[in-house]
Order: structure tokens, then C-alpha cells, then sequence
């Protein structure tokens, strides 16, 4: 019925003969008169005002990509292509067809019925590599949309925000990857890892005859990121803020083991498995339940330490498809979502709000 409905509705748009009109699924895609219709997400790179033809290897025409997506057309004077995406886009709507206008929700690729064996084989799998673009299925196949249980949100005083800041943020808002948003963060706090020493530089020049500590600070300047990371945090983020975000990790301790353990490293503060599984007994990260496992660490120490190893190994997952480490993917979401998301930009704002204190 709806596949009769949509070709009446081609045939009546171009004066063609339903008999010759073939509509039709192919790979679960509607397919219209040679084309099958798909929806994309496109780089920001393209000439939006032009279309891309699909070559094969052979620079034989393979299809071609359109710049629909938030386009207002009036549906009547719409070119043969783009009403097939029209109708592709609005195929389960029972008011296709009954548009004056319409704004596009995607950019589609039309590929030519009789490639679409070759393409779905050989090349779809690799358009982020060749062709900058990625079909839409394969974002919602990689789950970027799992939700945060958050209902409550807290205020800060925050009167200035820099240009850079501030455009990073909308990019967050916008960004619906949780493992893009954990990178984000992450080189947000990394931004500031110089304006972290050259402030520390700073005080000890003004406070005088700190050469030595100077120098050392230079020495350490090129460390790696852990160490920096660490500095950073237990110079400006509130213990208790890492106590609280700490310790929703017992809630997801499989990942915890796999990740900080089983792909650990020895830069671990929490050398043994056994040692986060008793702190999960005492259901805390206060002073208290961590006196036993800080070994010569203060409180405050230890908490910037095991932080920052936890970011730093979350960070890695994300950011270093090899060998040796962790692969992080669809299944770790919630993970990310729940634990990893809310340390980082717990500690991002603490450092944004002290540091930026500090400096008035």
C-alpha cells in the first residue's frame, strides 16, 4: 500500500506513467527509478551549493551526493532527485505528499541501482576514509545517544568566559559522541597545562631566591601528560569534588578492572585489584576509608593521583586504537556517560572557577 501511495505520488509529480515508475527496497533503503536514497552526514569541508558526483576506481559514475540537509524547497519545484530524497525522508509519514515546503533533515547520497550490489560491498564501510561523509545508520549504530540519569544541576559564579572557551563549549553542547566530549575536556584541562607552570614560575619569581625550584619546574616542563595532569588538579580542584565523582566508579567496577588493571600501567596509585575492591567495601574515598592505600600520600594527594591515572587511562582508550590498550566502543558508554564524563568535567569547572579566582 505505502509503496503503491509513493508511486502515485512520483507519477503524478512528473507526469510519468505509474507502470514505468519502479519503487522498491534495496538493503533496506528505498529505492526510486535507478537510485537508491540514503541519508548521510557530510564534512564541513564540501561546496554545499554544488553536488559531488561518486566515481569508482575507474572514474565510472557510481552516484551522487546532494546539500539538502536544513534546505527549504517548495516541494512543486523540485527536481526529479530531490523529490526522491523528499519521498525517501517522508516514506512512513502519512503526510507525504501533502507538503507545500519542506526542510530536509539530511544530506543523501543517490547511488545507481545497478552499482548498489558493489557499493554496499566494496565501499560503503569506508566513506569516512574516501569520502568524508558517514551514512546516517551507522551513527545511530554506534549508539552516540545514551543519556545521562542527571536531574539536578548546580550553578557557578562564572562572569567571563574567553572566546576560546566559549567556543569549545557550544562545540560540547553540540556534540552527541560522549568519547568526543571526554577528548574535549581532556584538551581543555591540556590547554592550560602551560598557564599551570609558567604561573607557578610566576610566584616563585616574585617570592625571589627560587632558582632551584625554578629550574626544576623548567626541568619538568616537557613531563608527561599524567604528571602535569596530577599538578594541575591538586592545585585546584576541591577534594571533596573528586570524593564525590570518585566514587560512582563501584558501580562499574568490570570496567574498572579491565581498564585500570588488566590494561593498567604501573603509574597505578592503587597497585593491586584488591585494593579498589576493599575501598568498594568501605564505600568511600574519604580520608578515612583510603588511609590504608595512600601508602606515604597525603589525602589530597592521593586523591589528585588516582584521578588522574583514571583520566589519563580513559583518555588513552579513547584516543589509542592499538595493541596494549583498552579498544573502547558501543558497549562502554555508559561508562563514559555515568563515571568518566562527570569526573572530567567535575574537575574541569573546579580548576576553570580556582584558576581563574587566583588570577583576579
Amino acid at each position: 500500500m505505502k509503496t503503491e501511495h509513493l508511486k502515485r505520488l512520483y507519477a503524478n509529480q512528473f507526469e510519468f506513467d505509474p507502470l514505468d515508475i519502479d519503487i522498491r527496497s534495496t538493503y533496506g533503503f528505498l529505492t526510486i527509478s535507478g537510485h537508491v536514497i540514503m541519508p548521510i552526514k557530510t564534512s564541513k569541508i564540501f561546496d554545499r551549493t554544488q553536488t559531488v558526483q561518486i566515481e569508482d576506481e575507474s572514474f565510472i559514475p557510481l552516484g551522487q551526493v546532494y546539500f539538502v540537509a536544513n534546505k527549504n524547497y517548495e516541494i512543486n519545484a523540485l527536481p526529479e532527485d530531490l523529490y526522491k530524497i523528499y519521498l525517501a525522508e517522508n516514506e512512513d509519514d502519512i503526510s507525504v505528499g501533502n507538503h507545500q515546503e519542506y526542510v530536509f533533515k539530511y544530506d543523501y547520497i543517490l547511488i545507481k541501482t545497478n552499482r548498489a550490489e558493489e557499493y554496499f560491498n566494496k565501499f560503503k564501510h569506508g566513506t569516512l576514509l574516501w569520502g568524508d561523509f558517514y551514512h546516517i545508520e551507522s551513527e545511530l549504530l554506534r549508539g552516540f545517544n545514551f543519556n545521562s540519569s542527571l536531574n539536578k544541576i548546580s550553578v557557578i559564579d562564572c562572569k567571563t568566559l574567553d572566546s576560546q572557551s566559549r567556543s569549545l563549549h557550544y562545540e560540547l553542547i553540540s556534540e552527541t559522541n560522549c568519547f568526543h566530549r571526554f577528548l574535549r575536556y581532556y584538551h581543555m584541562l591540556e590547554m592550560h597545562f602551560d598557564m599551570h607552570t609558567a604561573k607557578k614560575i610566576s610566584n616563585l619569581l616574585l617570592q625571589g631566591g627560587n632558582e632551584k625550584q625554578i629550574s626544576s619546574l623548567l626541568r619538568d616542563y616537557n613531563r608527561e601528560d599524567l604528571s602535569r595532569l596530577q599538578s594541575l588538579i591538586e592545585n585546584y580542584v576541591n577534594p571533596l569534588t573528586l570524593q564525590e565523582n570518585l566514587k560512582i566508579i563501584f558501580n562499574y567496577m568490570e570496567y574498572a578492572e579491565d581498564i585500570f588493571y588488566n590494561f593498567g600501567k604501573v603509574s597505578n596509585p592503587l597497585r593491586k585489584w584488591t585494593d579498589l575492591t576493599r575501598l568498594k567495601e568501605n564505600g568511600s574515598f574519604t580520608e578515612n576509608s583510603t588511609q590504608n592505600f595512600r601508602g606515604s600520600n597525603t589525602h589530597n594527594k592521593f586523591l589528585a593521583k588516582i584521578s588522574s591515572y583514571w583520566i589519563y587511562r580513559i583518555r588513552s582508550s579513547i584516543a589509542h586504537r592499538k595493541l596494549g590498550e583498552y579498544v573502547m566502543d558501543q558497549k562502554d558508554e555508559k561508562f563514559v556517560v555515568n563515571f568518566a564524563e562527570p569526573l572530567i568535567k567535575a574537575i574541569y569547572r573546579d580548576f576553570f572557577i580556582n584558576f581563574n579566582h587566583q588570577q583576579t
